[in-house]
């Protein structure tokens, strides 16, 4: 098929200029450290085709690539939106169109301050390799790639949550097989570079094809998959794209698809444009596709409103200290009353669970009446996970209706003396957002923006030789987490999975020191979740203890629907393993409100 994928994204039409150096060249890498994994047959050197040599006389044309590269197009640092594309030229999987959907894109995108970042994947198809079907080498280079520039992403100021593939033609298929096969690394892991994700945040197809079983047909190939986790995914196509194996159908067919599968999707089809119509400005409707692009970016989130670090950007100061609901409550005697509560459990009716909306796997759970396991008043929560090798998880959760925008946990706690779990452990209080949906927050499935989101302010200790319980973090799902099982927050700014990658917080973050509790003793912790504008990245997440500020992540995106709110409030303790002890912690005096509690307030 012809290559000339007017990749959605690459129409931004933008003006770029490549920070890479005083020649003003972008930087090049191999995206191989050695031998090409999966690459067989005899091909001669790379060369460029133009004029009478080329499929088309008006692009340049490279074949016969044996050394895949990267070509990484850096925006003026004044524009720049730390927002990533790795672009994919077409050219049927025979040859790369590599000015007109390659250079040309980049240097666009580009100029909307996003960098742009060209794929050379290998081409020609390799001998044996059917025409019908995509050609299998590219795969590997693209998820290459996705994950090269993540592991660079510090170094060339990228938001790791925010790189995005996108192609046209063959590229545009390219960019379709790497956002659906992130859960199966076609090849063995080489180094460290393999250590991140190939996950695209985001992908964009222009006139893609290969997507269907037969031409003129209604169901897709048998090796185009929908993984759960599959990214946010923008197609265009034009309706007189007449070129074999690339007709709009194919675009169509795949919107459906994505759409059953519960993908969020946007589609694009343009009475007039033909194959091949890229970015460059026609005079057609078509031309200013990438106008629609751009929106898309942005409702998702991915390109963010406003300048950063203005004054209006900053978010608000949070108070600390005794200067919330609770210090207008001595003792929290009526705290419940407050207009700003939304629930309040002390503990005290001595009825376990009577309160909240579940109390998951009961017989774990108490209500003691031991002085030394005490807060405030003659009763607390003791939940206890058995000596047992497998994984255990009791908790008490409290739905909070239609949900809130903004929502304030404050609780008080305590480990065991002799706490001492390793690795996973969910130890304190949680705020979520799930969409009906789903039954739960769902372990394993992504966060999307719209299906769910949460943050879990808990201790988290890696390796025996971390003193227990571990720093205290914020462990999230959000749609740009690095890891399918969410990622871990920790007050100095490092984000787990992939610690070398730093989080990004927004210019407004401040990096705190890490703080990690002393075993049997109570403290006040105070956990705040609001949720962002949709299209904006103004979510926060913050916590205290003992009324003092200890974490704040501002800049977050959460969510991308308005109507995904938090709507469920859970105490508890999961853990992994606990094969040496039992392990136990205790809860009291639990508030749920709008606003800022603080520690309580003896009268």
């Amino acid at each position: 098929m012809r290559r000339s994928w007017i990749l959605a994204w690459a129409a931004l039409t933008f003006s770029v200029d490549i920070a890479a150096g005083a020649d003003d060249r972008p930087l090049v890498l191999d995206v191989w450290p050695g031998k090409v994994p999966g690459d067989h047959g005899r091909i001669g050197p790379e060369r460029t085709r133009t004029g009478a040599d080329a499929p088309t006389p008006d692009a340049i044309w490279i074949t016969d690539v044996t050394r895949p590269t990267i070509s990484v197009f850096r925006p003026d640092a004044a524009k720049d939106t730390r927002v990533a594309m790795v672009v994919c030229p077409g050219g049927g999987y025979w040859n790369l169109e590599w000015d007109k959907e390659g250079t040309e894109v980049a240097e666009r995108l580009r100029s909307a301050g996003i960098t742009g970042i060209v794929l050379k994947y290998r081409v020609p198809r390799r001998p044996g390799e059917p025409e019908a079907l995509p050609a299998p080498g590219p795969l590997l280079d693209a998820q290459r790639a996705m994950s090269l520039v993540r592991s660079r992403a510090g170094e060339w100021g990228i938001d790791p949550g925010r790189i995005g593939i996108g192609g046209f033609s063959a590229g545009g298929h390219l960019a379709i097989a790497t956002a659906t096969s992130f859960d199966r690394r076609g090849y063995e892991p080489i180094d460290d570079v393999d250590r991140a994700s190939c996950r695209p945040d985001f992908a964009v197809a222009a006139y893609p094809g290969y997507l269907l079983a037969k031409r003129g047909g209604d169901e897709l190939a048998p090796y185009i998959r929908i993984p759960k986790g599959t990214c946010p995914i923008f197609l265009v196509h034009a309706t007189d794209d007449n070129e074999p194996g690339a007709q709009p159908d194919h675009s169509l067919v795949f919107y459906r698809a994505l759409r059953r599968s519960g993908v969020p999707v946007e589609l694009h089809v343009y009475a007039e444009g033909g194959h091949g119509f890229g970015v460059r400005p026609t005079g057609l409707p078509v031309s200013r596709w990438t106008d629609r692009l751009l929106d898309w970016l942005s409702q998702r989130g991915i390109l963010r409103s406003g300048t950063a670090g203005t004054p209006g950007d900053r978010p608000e100061a949070l108070l600390e200290g005794e200067r919330g609901i609770a210090a207008r409550h001595p003792g929290d005697r009526g705290i419940e009353s407050d207009p700003d509560v939304l629930f309040r459990d002390d503990f005290e009716a001595g009825e376990l669970g009577a309160s909240w909306d579940m109390a998951y796997h009961r017989p774990n759970l108490r209500i003691t009446a031991e002085p030394a396991d005490v807060r405030h008043g003659a009763r607390a929560l003791e939940i206890t996970v058995p000596r047992q090798p497998g994984e255990l998880s009791n908790e008490l959760v409290k739905r909070l209706g239609a949900g809130h925008d903004v929502v304030f946990l404050r609780y008080y706690a305590k480990f065991d003396p002799g706490f001492d779990p390793v690795g996973s452990s969910h130890n304190g209080a949680i705020l979520s957002a799930i969409s009906p949906g789903l039954p739960y927050a769902t372990p394993g499935v992504r966060a999307d923006g719209r299906n769910k989101f949460l943050a879990s302010l808990e201790d988290w200790r890696g390796e025996a030789g971390t003193r227990s319980p571990g720093p205290l973090n914020v462990y999230c799902y959000h749609p740009a987490q690095r890891d399918v099982w969410g990622d871990h927050f920790f007050p100095t700014g490092i984000v787990l999975p992939n610690t070398s990658l730093p989080g990004d917080f927004g210019p407004s973050f401040v990096a705190r020191p890490d703080v990690t509790p002393q075993l049997g003793r109570w403290y006040c912790h105070e956990l705040m979740v609001k949720a962002n504008a949709p299209g904006r990245r103004d979510g926060r997440i913050a916590a205290w203890l003992d009324g003092k500020l200890i974490m704040d992540f501002p800049g977050l995106r959460l969510r991308d629907a308005g109507s995904l709110k938090i709507n469920h409030a859970t105490i508890g303790l999961h853990i992994k393993s606990s094969p040496d002890r039992a392990n136990r912690r205790w809860y009291d005096d639990v508030v749920i409100a709008t606003s800022y509690i603080g520690p309580r307030v003896e009268p």
